[in-house]
């Protein structure tokens, strides 16, 4: 992204976009320059939709399956996204604030230029992505999985990623302080991101250890022989 970082949306942008409610979207369905309120997918299932300048809202979509789904320059505000089945969607210059997708399964997903703000991400299923120019911010990512994604220039700030699974992943650029990795499945996979020293002081424990060292109480704390 050339210039200045893009960093998501004015709501002003979408305030004059007419509204439509309960729009079904289905096999080949495109939306440009409106506002989706509680949008449903025809049976639950559809392929091919593309969405463009768009303002996403409500609960319509949750537990959705929609496969070669394209969406750009729009904003997805308090949705209700839990349990959507979207492999290899691709989000370009979205912003999505307030949403819920707990249990989303967004394998081999495309992000480029994508915002995330106060969104429940956690046990998301990223595997295989490629997230470029991305922002969590405020977001819980607990047990998220990103096994053999690619993150470049991604940034993670005051973010939770307990428990999250990041193997096989490559991390070019990738800005961890201030986040929660304590927790992270595989230290090791974190190589090459940044953190902060008390990102370090916090994992040292388990990096010791992972490293094949036996971690114990100072000699002195220790009756007798330590052995």
């Amino acid at each position: 992204m050339a210039g200045a970082r893009w960093d998501g949306w004015d709501d002003e942008r979408f305030a004059g976009h007419p509204v439509v409610a309960d729009a079904v979207l289905e096999d080949g369905t495109a939306h440009e320059g409106v506002a989706l309120d509680d949008a449903t997918v025809l049976d639950g299932v559809a392929d091919d939709v593309e969405l463009g300048d768009v303002r996403v809202t409500g609960t319509g979509l949750s537990g959705s399956e929609i496969t070669e789904l394209k969406v750009a320059d729009s904003l997805v505000l308090g949705a209700d996204l839990a349990g959507v089945r979207w492999p290899g969607a691709f989000l370009q210059q979205v912003e999505v604030r307030d949403a819920r997708l707990t249990g989303a399964d967004l394998t081999e997903a495309r992000f480029t230029g994508v915002r995330l703000r106060r969104c429940r991400l956690d046990s998301v299923v990223l595997a295989d992505a490629h997230l470029c120019d991305v922002r969590f911010e405020d977001c819980v990512l607990t047990d998220v999985f990103l096994g053999g994604a690619r993150l470049e220039r991604v940034a993670f700030v005051r973010s939770d990623l307990a428990h999250a699974d990041l193997d096989g992943s490559k991390l070019d650029k990738v800005d961890l302080r201030g986040s929660d990795v304590s927790e992270v499945a595989r230290l090791g996979a974190l190589r090459g991101a940044v953190v902060d020293e008390a990102q370090v002081m916090a994992m040292a424990t388990r990096l010791a250890q992972q490293a094949g060292l036996v971690v114990r109480p100072d000699r002195s704390e220790e009756p007798g022989d330590a052995w």
